[in-house]
């Protein structure tokens, strides 16, 4: 695979386990066929989000290869092959080839706080490895000691040793320094740029990233596409407001009463995944605390899926006929050959592939009128009487707007400049 063609929206999946903590394969094939199904552009397999660094190299391996077959081809899949040393890296590497991923990330090992040269050292050995393999950094500085150095990143670029990088420190000044010298070095088609973020998805747009990859996209994994595409487009109000549907679902990690914040917001997200019937168990890897009972009815009562009655069942949101004239909007859709693809909207016989089957949002438009989408619709074809883009206003049904963006207009450039470039909280996804 060429390293432009990875770009866009790459979930990093979680790993649904049974109770003995061995990754449930059964429930990991449904959540990548609800993630892809959703419009995902890639998934990114044994992240933190996917517990990794919980899990047995045979457990790792096992999760990797069920998750290649069932992707099958339909969009790529990039694994992570970090540990503690180079030597574990590698086998790691090697489980990951013989599964067939389309790409390799490794964070720096942790535990040692290791020097730079020795960073070097490590991804050259891997590279060297498994030379047809696109790599790609995974910095995150947070839980492994070591932060890379623009110096050595762009190095280990310049060389061809490297094809990317996964930035989850949330230090958007780094990213976008980082961004500036891979496009003085002419680099933007050999080494590809992704912001590791939850919140900022459609800043990733403009501060040069080529993607995202948000933990929260694996519950709301069409919003998460859409703030993507949208601002790919340039309509940065579209995106905001896809993005919103993804902070709601990051709020509901506040729920836990206990734990650390990445163990409350797997637990949350695993919980919410179980409630739709995507997954049988929201078992955690041990010691990271899971909701109680308690907690648990608290996320059923808070959670925009709350329309769900019971595991397994479709959400209540039904078909609501506008009594104006058909109408319909293009929107973005990436495919896997990266080039962008219309999608429909219609008023009178709505339906739009946002939200996915199982998922319980329901969105609306207004314009000249309202209408609701059906999620479980399949898209219509476009009407030639389709209204511009910016006419249209769209907003999740029952949602409101995040306590973190009311003060906000909604663009990219004022959500920058309303949050701290270097100081926000690190996002371990």
């Amino acid at each position: 695979m060429q390293p432009a063609q990875l770009q866009g929206i790459f979930v990093p999946m979680l790993t649904p386990l049974n109770a003995d903590e061995s990754v449930d394969l059964t429930s990991l094939r449904r959540l990548v066929d609800f993630l892809v199904g959703a419009g995902v552009h890639g998934i990114w397999a044994m992240g933190t989000t996917g517990e990794f660094a919980g899990l047995a190299e045979t457990e790792r391996a096992r999760g990797v290869q069920a998750t290649v077959e069932q992707v099958a081809g339909r969009v790529p899949v990039i694994a992570n092959i970090g540990d503690s040393s180079t030597a574990l890296a590698l086998r790691h590497a090697r489980h990951a080839a013989q599964a067939g991923a389309d790409a390799l990330a490794l964070t720096p090992p942790h535990y040692y706080p290791h020097s730079m040269d020795e960073m070097l050292t490590h991804f050259r050995a891997l590279k060297e490895a498994f030379p047809d393999l696109p790599l790609l950094i995974y910095n995150i500085p947070q839980t492994v000691k070591v932060k890379m150095t623009l110096p050595t990143t762009l190095q280990l670029a310049r060389e061809g040793t490297v094809q990317g990088i996964k930035d989850s420190q949330n230090d958007l000044r780094w990213f976008r320094m980082l961004a500036l010298g891979i496009r003085a070095e002419k680099l933007e088609e050999q080494f590809r740029l992704f912001l590791g973020t939850r919140i900022l998805i459609d800043a990733a747009v403009v501060v040069g990233a080529h993607g995202a990859i948000p933990a929260t996209s694996n519950v709301a994994p069409a919003a998460a596409a859409e703030a993507w595409e949208a601002a790919v487009l340039g309509d940065l109000a579209l995106a905001a407001r896809a993005q919103e549907v993804v902070l709601r679902y990051e709020e509901l990690a506040d729920i836990a009463r206990g734990g650390s914040p990445d163990a409350a917001g797997y637990s949350s997200m695993k919980n919410t995944l179980r409630e739709w019937g995507v997954i049988d168990n929201a078992r955690l890897t041990r010691p990271l605390r899971e909701f109680g009972e308690e907690e648990v009815a608290e996320l059923r009562r808070r959670s925009p899926g709350q329309g769900l009655r019971a595991r397994g069942t479709r959400a209540d949101t039904r078909h609501e006929e506008s009594a104006e004239a058909p109408c319909s909007v293009p929107a973005p859709r990436s495919r896997y050959s990266y080039s962008w693809q219309p999608r429909s909207w219609r008023c009178r016989g709505l339906s739009f592939r946002l939200p996915p089957p199982r998922h319980p949002l329901a969105w609306t438009t207004t314009s000249a009128s309202s209408c609701r989408v059906d999620p479980n619709r399949r898209p219509s074809r476009p009407s030639s009487r389709a209204p511009p883009l910016a006419r249209l206003r769209l907003k999740a049904t029952a949602l409101s707007a995040p306590s973190a963006l009311k003060a906000v207009s909604g663009s990219v450039a004022d959500i920058l400049s309303a949050m701290p470039i270097s100081s926000a909280q690190p996002s371990q996804i």
